[in-house]
């Protein structure tokens, strides 16, 4: 049995809607979508620096212009913050007044510092010789030369203080130069003596010399003595001399560091001389 409807749909060849029993779904299957995150590479560097307020002096104001007495002890801590070791490289320490490089006092080769270390680097140096007293910087530099340690950040790797130095300065008066007897005879034994003041602001072991001298400046005998003055002090210097037969006139002469070992911030004044005259017997 044909029912009127579908006959008639058929005659005129169009489709047949059906609508959709009650409770059904139409369901499509899902579309998986997936996404790709690229692999990141994980950079491996190191990161030298210092650890703040760890660049110190031993003792803190050196005295300068030493070339044959106790050195400046120089002492930093160098850290490497970043994630990967470093090998092979330097630390220098480096003194300068104003712009100018006075010099290396130090330098030092560490082989190995690991990732997150730290080290503490010293060595004692000698101030260079003839360094006058005054403000100066001391400057910590590590890996100087940038192209022996690849890092993370090379703007970090110096620190610097400013360093100030002291040193002496001798003064010897003519007129507080004493002979005694003050009018001695020929053949005569004399005493000679000084008062060598420092009026710099640092103590210091000078070599002081006493000379006897004939009245054409010819050295007759001589002899030196060693003498710790303290900043704003003085030391006595007393020696005694035989005088040769006969009269005539005659000189002693002192005088503070001969051999210039000291840098001062007036060199004329190390000198003191005192001229008497000697009767025949």
């Amino acid at each position: 049995m044909i029912f009127p409807g579908i006959q008639a749909a058929q005659a005129q060849q169009k489709p047949i809607l059906i609508p959709a029993a009650a409770g059904m779904i139409d369901k499509k299957p899902a579309v998986k979508v997936q996404t790709r995150i690229p692999s990141v590479k994980k950079t491996i560097l190191p990161d030298l620096t210092f650890t703040p307020k760890s660049l110190v002096t031993t003792p803190a104001v050196p005295l300068g212009g030493r070339k044959h007495e106790s050195e400046t002890l120089l002492q930093v801590e160098v850290r490497n913050q970043g994630n990967g070791e470093a090998r092979n490289f330097n630390v220098v320490f480096q003194l300068h007044h104003e712009t100018t490089l006075i010099g290396t006092l130090v330098s030092k080769t560490i082989a190995l510092l690991p990732a997150y270390d730290s080290r503490t680097i010293s060595g004692p140096c000698g101030l260079p010789s003839r360094l006058a007293a005054g403000t100066y910087r001391l400057r910590a530099i590590v890996d100087i030369h940038p192209e022996s340690v690849v890092e993370a950040d090379e703007r970090n790797n110096s620190v610097e203080i400013p360093l100030t130095i002291i040193g002496p300065d001798f003064a010897i008066s003519n007129a507080n130069i004493e002979v005694s007897p003050s009018s001695p005879s020929g053949g005569q034994t004399i005493t000679a003596r000084a008062p060598v003041r420092n009026h710099g602001t640092g103590e210091c072991r000078p070599e002081i010399f006493v000379s006897l001298l004939d009245s054409s400046g010819r050295l007759l005998q001589e002899s030196s003595h060693w003498s710790w003055i303290a900043a704003g002090g003085f030391s006595f210097v007393e020696t005694t001399f035989t005088l040769p037969a006969g009269s005539g006139g005659y000189m002693v002469r002192f005088e503070a560091d001969r051999d210039n070992r000291n840098a001062e911030p007036n060199e004329s004044d190390n000198r003191g001389e005192k001229i008497f005259s000697v009767s025949a017997r």
